[in-house]
């Protein structure tokens, strides 16, 4: 298995849902000599989005490109002289840099991406009334989103999740064709059952799905819809995430959240003890 297969695969919480923290937004002073450090450096080329100030004594500033693209969190010390990126331990081995950035970007990203999700194009597998429900971002040839659909159908399928499946594509040429073939299907139960099609054959060596490209033609409006669907999805993805799979849903306590890879199997049930089953 490839290096990037095993990146997929590994099992990153983007934050731990269940510890995700309120934002709370502090005035951002562009006249301070740790801005204009930030904005030399970058020749201008960020946008500072917030700051917040550290136990430390570094201000932390939350920055963007301009031309778009990730937030990320930069560290500027009092004299505004040097800039500090990368992780922030303490003594007793906290990450201090992955509360900073659940606090004041991942919280920020989940409200943001749980209001527009409902706006992409997404097919329904499961009970509506399961008792935990998921949005699921995948890519018809991601390992990772092979191993997951491994884990959850037997979940699904026995009424304790409901899905709504979004399907993307980027990671390889004929990606676009085989989510396109996902969503020109006329039924739900049809794009579920491609789906299991592509999960069933599909290639783990070769990090390939086992769908069909979906040939374009000009004489098929159905056809061009579905490319333009996924499009739109993938458009939607780029904008708040960096891998597949994503999950995005609700905790218990109705609060937006997601987290991007593979919940182990003897994890699923603690993960979807958080899970809402309200979309």
């Amino acid at each position: 298995m490839s290096i990037r297969s095993v990146q997929r695969i590994f099992f990153v919480f983007i934050t731990s849902f269940f510890a995700l923290s309120s934002f709370a937004a502090s005035t951002v002073n562009l006249n301070s000599p740790q801005a204009k450090l930030v904005m030399t450096i970058s020749k201008n080329q960020l946008q500072i989005v917030n700051q917040f100030q550290t136990p430390l004594g570094l201000t932390g500033f939350v920055v963007k490109p301009l031309r778009g693209g990730k937030s990320v969190i930069l560290y500027v010390d009092k004299t505004g002289k040097y800039l500090v990126m990368g992780n922030i331990i303490n003594e007793d081995g906290k990450n201090l840099s992955a509360e900073y950035t659940a606090k004041y970007i991942t919280a920020i990203t989940a409200k943001d991406a749980y209001a527009a999700v409902d706006k992409t194009h997404w097919f329904t597998e499961g009970s509506a009334n399961a008792p935990h429900k998921v949005y699921i971002i995948i890519e018809p040839n991601c390992s990772a989103c092979h191993m997951l659909f491994q884990f959850i159908s037997p979940i699904i399928k026995k009424g304790q999740l409901q899905v709504r499946w979004i399907p993307v594509a980027f990671l390889r040429p004929d990606s676009l064709g085989k989510a396109a073939r996902l969503m020109y299907a006329k039924t739900d139960s049809e794009r579920v059952k491609l789906l299991h099609e592509d999960e069933k054959a599909f290639n783990m060596k070769d990090e390939e799905g086992g769908l069909k490209v979906l040939a374009k033609n000009a004489k098929d409006k159905n056809i061009a819809k579905a490319y333009k669907q996924v499009e739109e999805n993938s458009k939607f993805f780029s904008q708040y995430f960096n891998a597949t799979p994503v999950l995005v849903f609700k905790k218990t306590d109705k609060s937006p959240t997601f987290l991007t890879g593979v919940p182990q199997p003897a994890q699923l049930q603690t993960f979807l003890a958080g899970v809402s089953g309200q979309w």
